[in-house]
């Protein structure tokens, strides 16, 4: 087989796999582009590449080539995890994520050297009874619900993980820490009261990345008996949004 046709194979595999990597490692936790992203260098592309190796491939029909390729990507999964694992590098997304990608492209260059039939010319409808039709548009169907409903399950669970912790330390005798801390996932202003019983104390304006804290110390006056720190978001209808309470024994008046 001439040498056109498998670099075609490789560069689209190759540039697919890298479109892939970019989308999981840069588009937001649970966006439907990047979990189409994720179930193709999980499901596709890995076992693509390495049907590209495989001479023995060149004469399995269009059904049996799609099974091969989803057997093989899932088994490339598992053995790469594997090999992460030995050599000690962390599993992340990251590092499983860049390890399918290098992966693939490797895959996809070795073919080159191996006389084999390419692998997404030849994958096509032609030819194929009724009922295997129907079994490969229903199989795409539930895997695009998987990634739709995935999407939506990881996208719900991001939104209820938003939240800014606020907390009140006592110190000395009479003294506290006030500090915030933004999980919010992204950048926010926040308007903090510090009061006590007899009176507002201070109020100041605090704006917090997402993933960083402020802390300020707070001296509670000696006839106060109970200190009362609230927050709220600019922006937001709340005239509250988080409130924390220590309470001090009085010295009279």
């Amino acid at each position: 087989m001439s040498l056109r046709p498998r670099l075609l194979q490789a560069g689209i595999l190759t540039a697919l796999a890298g479109a892939c990597v970019a989308v999981v490692l840069a588009a937001p936790s649970g966006s439907p582009e990047r979990v189409i992203a994720a179930f193709a260098l999980i499901l596709v592309l890995p076992g693509a590449a390495i049907t590209a190796l495989m001479t023995s491939a060149e004469g399995r029909g269009p059904a049996e080539r799609l099974m091969l390729i989803a057997a093989l990507s899932i088994a490339a999964v598992i053995l790469v995890s594997a090999g992460l694992y030995v050599v000690g590098i962390h599993l992340d997304l990251h590092s499983w994520t860049i390890s399918l990608g290098i992966l693939t492209a490797l895959c996809a260059g070795l073919s080159l050297f191996i006389p084999g039939a390419p692998v997404i010319p030849t994958v096509s409808l032609h030819g194929l009874r009724a009922p295997v039709v129907v079994a490969l548009v229903a199989s795409g169907a539930l895997l695009a619900g998987a990634a739709i409903v995935t999407a939506h399950s990881v996208s719900g669970r991001n939104t209820r993980d938003s939240f800014t912790q606020l907390w009140a330390k006592p110190g000395g005798a009479r003294t506290a820490t006030i500090g915030i801390y933004n999980h919010e996932g992204g950048t926010h202003t926040y308007t903090v009261r510090v009061s006590t019983n007899r009176g507002v104390l201070r109020t100041a304006h605090v704006t917090l990345a997402d993933q960083t804290s402020w802390t300020s110390p707070q001296t509670v006056p000696p006839r106060a008996t109970r200190l009362l720190v609230t927050i709220s978001k600019s922006g937001s209808s709340a005239a509250v949004y988080r409130w924390v309470q220590l309470r001090y024994p009085g010295n009279g008046g």
